[in-house]
């Protein structure tokens, strides 16, 4: 009975010493082991806003529990926090109530699209930290990119585009240089380009200040009643009133350009002094004068070889230079403009395009502004550009299985008929009948 006695006690105190040590070295760390204390089933809250792409937001918890709530104000302590590996950063937890609280939550561009949990926690940080229930967050996609793509464009002078890509494309087109920023979060395809034309309004008060300005600032409506027109201008243009007008496409544009390559001044010019040379060779049979044909040869030789090559040498040929900057430069149909870059491409629109009637614009009135920049941008309108946002999913690998051994097919037996496999008796010779003895004569 002693001994049980003893034994009872000794054990005794080996527990209480035991925990003296786990508490005494649980000191230098805290002096407290802090654990969570789990909920027999967590409850779901209402988050408001519940969805939302890559950015900051304030959202409001509450209970949907109302009654509940106010009986056991369990959210008064609450705070809110993200998984690891979601990606959503909890900034803070503010604007405690008894049965709501708001958060301040920030979304990753690089956070998973779908529904993410967030945990509501009481008294976080402490012993009695308690896992309340959840709310879910829908992180959705990028919303349109049109509000996140930067535009810029302008019209460059006639003598300029001349330069670069010669008369023919000059003469019959505006050269538009333009600059696109894509900021989107996604790489943007874009389809064309096309102007939104002025109104008949803004039309007639561009005309009015062109006669204005010829006529020395005289206010012409004052003076004459439809001065500028605006009646007929209406009917003419009734039609098109904001219309809507693609530019050139690469092709179109390109075939002006190789048509100017072929009907300039130097193609025909240097033609003509190479061609001369085998014309004029033609008639040295008709000179009899020795004398005379030697000169006529020598200036045939001087045409043909130093003032070609000359001709050559000055005169270099701008057309392959002119080519390359065309094909740099010039808007491709379905050109990728990636995330977080710019481009700065050209386009063309014909001048034709933006001439008005001439029973209403006569020629002189024309051209006195359709190579003034400024003006031809007024003229122009708004720039459209017309996209679609390209959003890449995730590949799928597909890996072939290794070759294996190939299985040797098993032979098959066929039957064989008897007669076949019976060997074959031989034929027996034919003897050959004797023949007739010779007839007596």
């Amino acid at each position: 009975m002693e001994k049980q006695i003893l034994n009872i006690g000794h054990r005794f105190l080996s527990l209480l010493l035991i925990s003296l040590f786990i508490s005494s070295a649980a000191a230098p760390f805290g002096g407290r082991i802090t654990r969570r204390v789990p909920v027999d089933s967590p409850k779901t809250f209402k988050i408001v806003p519940d969805s939302g792409r890559a950015g900051t937001y304030e959202v409001m918890i509450s209970s949907n529990d109302s009654a509940g709530c106010k009986a056991k104000p369990e959210l008064s302590h609450a705070s809110l926090v993200a998984p690891k590996g979601s990606l959503i950063d909890v900034l803070q937890s503010k604007h405690q109530a008894d049965c709501s609280f708001s958060a301040e939550i920030k979304i990753s561009s690089d956070a998973a699209i779908g529904k993410v949990a967030l945990w509501v926690m009481a008294n976080q940080g402490k012993a009695n930290e308690t896992l309340l229930g959840t709310a879910e967050f829908n992180v959705t996609a990028q919303g349109p990119p049109s509000n996140k793509v930067d535009i810029m464009w302008d019209v460059i002078p006639e003598k300029i585009t001349k330069h670069n890509f010669g008369g023919a494309v000059a003469k019959n087109y505006y050269a538009i240089e333009i600059v696109i920023g894509n900021n989107s979060a996604y790489d943007l395809q874009i389809a064309s380009v096309a102007f939104e034309l002025p109104d008949d309004s803004t039309l007639l008060a561009l005309r009015c200040r062109n006669l204005s300005n010829k006529s020395g600032g005289v206010d012409l409506k004052l003076n004459r009643s439809d001065a500028c027109g605006s009646k007929r201008l209406t009917e003419f243009t009734a039609a098109i009133n904001h219309t809507v007008l693609p530019t050139s496409s690469y092709r179109i544009t390109r075939g002006t350009l190789e048509r100017g390559e072929i009907r300039n001044a130097r193609t025909f010019i240097l033609g003509g002094v190479t061609i001369a040379g085998p014309i004029l060779t033609g008639f040295l049979p008709f000179f009899h004068v020795v004398n005379h044909r030697a000169n006529f040869s020598q200036g045939i030789n001087i045409l043909s070889n130093p003032v070609e090559k000359g001709l050559e040498a000055i005169w270099s040929d701008p057309k392959p230079r002119q080519r390359d900057r065309f094909d740099d430069q010039v808007l491709r149909d379905s050109m990728i403009i990636h995330n977080n870059t710019q481009i700065r491409t050209l386009a063309f629109f014909p001048k034709e395009l933006l001439r008005l009637p001439k029973d209403f614009e006569d020629d002189s009135e024309y051209n006195r502004w359709k190579n003034n920049a400024r003006e031809v941008r007024e003229r122009l309108g708004n720039l459209l550009i017309i996209g679609d946002e390209i959003e890449y999913r995730n590949r799928i690998s597909i890996t072939a299985n290794p070759p294996g051994p190939v299985p040797v097919p098993t032979p098959v037996a066929t039957a064989t008929p008897a007669a076949a496999l019976a060997s074959p008796e031989p034929s027996a010779t034919p003897t050959p009948s004797p023949s007739p003895p010779p007839p007596d004569h």
